[in-house]
C-alpha cells in the first residue's frame, strides 16, 4: 500500500472545514474493516483512508502545524499500513472499569500470542504483533498486528468459505465470522 506524504494531508483548517463530512465517511469506511471477536476485543483492519483520518485526527488534536512534525507524524501512522500480501490492524481490549483493568488486563498477557485468522480448509494466519506494548505483567489496551498472506491463504480468504477471527488463551476464548462485506473490504 502506497505510503502517505505530505502532500494528502491538509492543512489544519482545511481539515476543520470538511471534518464532519470526512469523519462520516471514515466511519462507514471502518463500517465494514471492523470485527468484534466477543465483548471485549475489537480489530480495525487499516487501510490508507483510515490511516490519513488518524493523522489528521493527531494534527487537529495536537494543534501540529509544522512541517517536521507533520512529517514525523507521517512517518509514525505510516508504520501502521499493511504492506503487499498482509492485512494490518489495530486491536483494542475494550475494558473500562479499574477492577477489570486491574484484574482481567494481567490476564491477557500473552493475547497477542493467540490471535489469529481460521480459513477454509483448516488454515490459520496468525497475528504478529509490534513489540514493546505489553509488560512483564500486564498487556496494553491498544495493540498493532499485522497479518501475513501468503498466495494459498489469500485464495482461502476470498473463496466464498467461513472465515474467522479467533483468540484462543485460557482467559479469553472467542471468534468471530467474518461477514462477506468485510471479506471483501479486507480482500
Amino acid at each position: 500500500m502506497k505510503p502517505l506524504t505530505r502532500a494528502d494531508i491538509l492543512p489544519l483548517a482545511e481539515y476543520q472545514a470538511i471534518r464532519d463530512d470526512f469523519r462520516r465517511r471514515i466511519i462507514g469506511v471502518k463500517k465494514f474493516r471492523r470485527v468484534s471477536v466477543g465483548p471485549h476485543v475489537t480489530a480495525v483492519f487499516e487501510n490508507r483512508e483510515t490511516i490519513r483520518f488518524q493523522i489528521q485526527e493527531m494534527l487537529r488534536a495536537e494543534g501540529i502545524a509544522e512541517a517536521e512534525k507533520i512529517d514525523a507524524e507521517i512517518e509514525t501512522y505510516n508504520t501502521l499500513l499493511p504492506a503487499p500480501g498482509e492485512l494490518s490492524a489495530t486491536v483494542f481490549l475494550e475494558y473500562t472499569s479499574d477492577e477489570e483493568l486491574r484484574t482481567v488486563m494481567p490476564r491477557l498477557l500473552g493475547i497477542e500470542e493467540h490471535l489469529k485468522f481460521l480459513l477454509p480448509g483448516g488454515r490459520a494466519v496468525p497475528a504478529t504483533f509490534e513489540p514493546g506494548r505489553s509488560t512483564e505483567d500486564r498487556t496494553s489496551s491498544v495493540h498493532y498486528c499485522r497479518f501475513p498472506f501468503d498466495a494459498a491463504a489469500r485464495a482461502a480468504f476470498t473463496s466464498g468459505g467461513e472465515v474467522f477471527l479467533a483468540i484462543d488463551t485460557d482467559a479469553y476464548r472467542e471468534r468471530a465470522r467474518l461477514h462477506a462485506e468485510v471479506i471483501r473490504a479486507l480482500a
